[in-house]
């Protein structure tokens, strides 16, 4: 409650586990494995906090419906599963970014999303050696957009920095209320912002 310092419980995904003075309540990984699915569980759970007035947040949510034992996807109420799965906002989202395929699959970049200060998907390239000389010796003096290395508070000057993740690409807009919402980029774009040359391959 407001004035009151928080207080922490934790418990299993099941009904009964919401105390009337609970503000808030964190599902971590939630995900179905095979014979067991998670959203009947899942959805009592964010029922009894919407009465109590609490907020879910799920985090690393993985709701999508996998095969049951004997491979076959479970049919029934299927449509609903994905209705509930699709009912949760994107708050903050940060994953690495790779090409899969190359030896030891290197960082090449990140995508980030975040609610509170930045609601659109930003798409970030990895710079070092040459590649990050380059770019602050042209970024430095026009003052470029914030780097993941400035989010993240790194401290020291440009010179003790190593690798930077630098913005290359925003994707925002569909929103309800002009809001800058939207899904996240497709992976063939992402591929074509960090690495031009795929574009020539094809």
């Amino acid at each position: 409650g407001e004035g009151r310092r928080g207080r922490v419980r934790f418990g299993a995904v099941e009904a009964g586990v919401v105390a009337p003075d609970d503000d808030l309540l964190f599902v971590l990984c939630p995900q179905s494995m095979q014979g067991v699915c998670i959203m009947g569980p899942l959805q009592r759970l964010v029922a009894e906090a919407e009465a109590a007035g609490a907020k879910v947040v799920l985090v690393n949510p993985a709701l999508g419906d996998i095969p049951g034992a004997a491979g076959v996807m479970q049919v029934r109420g299927r449509g609903e599963r994905i209705a509930f799965a699709q009912s949760f906002r994107d708050c903050y989202a940060f994953r690495c970014l790779f090409f899969a395929g190359r030896f030891c699959f290197p960082i090449v970049g990140v995508l980030r999303f975040s609610l509170a200060d930045a609601p659109f998907w930003t798409v970030y390239r990895r710079m070092e050696g040459k590649q990050l000389s380059d770019y602050e010796a042209h970024a430095g003096a026009a003052g470029a957009g914030r780097s993941v290395a400035d989010e993240g508070g790194a401290g020291g000057s440009s010179g003790d920095v190593e690798e930077l993740y630098a913005p290359v690409a925003v994707y925002a807009g569909g929103g309800e209320g002009g809001a800058l919402l939207c899904e996240p980029p497709p992976s063939e774009e992402i591929t074509a912002v960090l690495d031009p040359k795929m574009n020539k391959r094809s």
